[in-house]
């Protein structure tokens, strides 16, 4: 059973272009119905993964990359079609891509190497599927309008904290 949450990482992973796609197809409310399992499955998997010691080195590679690819697919679609606003995308993409380098770069230089989320990234996580899910749902700006600003709050100190977790593991 120690499988189970991979294989919801790697459903998430297949998923996530094609909740892409039905966003810039304009049929917001399957995207929808795809963007809440995506955010459940990867509630999920982390969870069964602690809580029945099922963590393996293939998850701890599958699910990051799986977050990132439903990250970009489902914002890359939203500011497509004028639902977000590009520098929020731009500064989102540009952390997960400056994170995946810098743990690309720590492991390159010290060989495999562990980090451990932090707290402000889990509510960016939360923050992101809550946002995404109003866009879509399409019916309370007040909500949108709220997550942007958390939005834009949760990523830019969660780049700032993941910067300074590379940088002293850099050292």
């Amino acid at each position: 059973m120690y499988w189970i949450p991979n294989l919801l990482s790697a459903m998430r992973l297949i998923c996530a272009p094609f909740v892409g796609f039905l966003i810039v197809f304009g049929h917001e409310k399957w995207a929808l119905l795809g963007v809440v399992l995506a955010f459940l499955t990867d509630f999920l998997d982390g969870w069964m993964a602690r809580f029945f010691h099922w963590e393996t080195a293939l998850g701890r590679f599958l699910d990051p990359l799986a977050d990132k690819v439903l990250t970009f697919s489902i914002f890359t679609a939203l500011a497509v079609c004028h639902k977000l606003p590009w520098p929020l995308y731009a500064v989102v993409v540009l952390r997960d891509v400056c994170i995946g380098l810098g743990v690309w770069s720590v492991h390159s230089r010290k060989g495999v190497v562990s980090f451990e989320p932090i707290l402000i990234s889990k509510w960016n996580t939360a923050v992101q599927g809550v946002l995404c899910a109003a866009i879509l749902w399409g019916k309370h700006p007040v909500v949108i309008a709220c997550g942007i600003f958390f939005l834009w709050i949760t990523t830019v100190f969660s780049f700032a904290m993941y910067g300074v977790q590379l940088w002293k593991t850099w050292e």
